[in-house]
């Protein structure tokens, strides 16, 4: 017989089937049952535990702190990306009033800060994105500079601002107006003979169809600046303004390559007369009384 002070072993009966299965989960231990808050002797408190709130929100929780994290994160970025862009800008237009100051100060300005690589194709570049900010004195003067000036520097930067433009749909006087729009020619006569030179060239291989030399589009180019001067200029008497017909006798014959055709010569005659090819001229005499600069 067994004492009376014995205690009966437990039975070890064996699991359902579902449990060998793993359809059910097996009852959860004792310190899962005491943190769900069942006793022992509620078998309805291993199921309450198992199915904790907090067990169940701690995933949630993580997911949430992991979010807020990434937020933060991006607004983090967004804020670093927004401050480099205001930076940038803040350089730049520093850089562009020191370029109205001094060109090439402001170039290099720019290119120690890394906005501008100083390469002739590139500042030609910055010119013509810039046309409306730069000052168009500054960028005439920087065009017309002579071929030694920072080791001709400037001079090649001419050349490439020139081979950016398109004239191939434009009338010559057209292509002038464009040409001249970023900029005001200078007032010195070797400053413009270098810049109007490179227009001359430019449009010339553009035209070959009717110009038989970049020479007799060189020519033409001085001839309207005059033509210019001659009908716009208050200074100038009426009667003493040019004729239709003087324009086209005085550029017959410019040069020995060819001769230009009276209709083409009328045309520009008339386009001038009704509008300048800048905005204004100047009230001296001359090659300088043109202004490139729009009123």
């Amino acid at each position: 017989g067994v004492g009376a002070g014995a205690a009966a072993a437990p039975s070890s009966a064996p699991l359902p089937a579902e449990a060998e299965a793993g359809e059910i989960s097996p009852v959860p231990s004792s310190q899962s049952l005491s943190e769900g808050g069942a006793s022992p002797e509620d078998p309805g408190g291993s199921q309450a535990s198992a199915l904790s709130p907090r067990r169940v929100a701690a995933p949630a929780a993580a997911a949430n702190t992991e979010g807020s994290v990434g937020n933060a994160q991006a607004s983090g970025s967004a804020v670093e990306v927004f401050d480099k862009k205001q930076k940038l800008r803040e350089e730049v237009a520093q850089g562009i009033v020191r370029f109205n100051l001094h060109p090439m100060k402001g170039l290099k300005y720019l290119s120690q800060l890394g906005h501008l690589a100083l390469e002739p194709k590139e500042v030609a570049v910055f010119l013509h994105a810039n046309a409306d900010k730069l000052d168009k004195t500054q960028v005439g003067d920087l065009l017309g500079r002579e071929r030694e000036y920072e080791n001709g520097f400037c001079y090649k930067v001419l050349h490439e601002y020139v081979q950016q433009l398109d004239f191939g749909a434009l009338s010559f006087d057209m292509a002038m107006r464009h040409f001249l729009a970023g900029f005001r020619l200078p007032g010195e006569a070797q400053k413009i003979d270098r810049i109007m030179e490179k227009f001359a060239e430019r449009y010339y291989l553009q035209h070959t169809d009717e110009f038989a030399s970049a020479d007799m589009a060189f020519i033409l180019a001085f001839s309207t600046i005059m033509l210019q001067t001659n009908l716009h200029n208050p200074a100038i008497k009426d009667d003493k303004r040019m004729t239709k017909e003087q324009f086209i006798r005085q550029n017959k014959g410019i040069s020995s390559d060819g001769e230009l055709s009276d209709e083409l010569l009328s045309q520009i005659y008339d386009r001038i007369a009704a509008q300048l090819v800048g905005g204004r001229v100047r009230q001296e005499p001359g090659l300088a009384a043109f202004d490139s600069q729009g009123a």
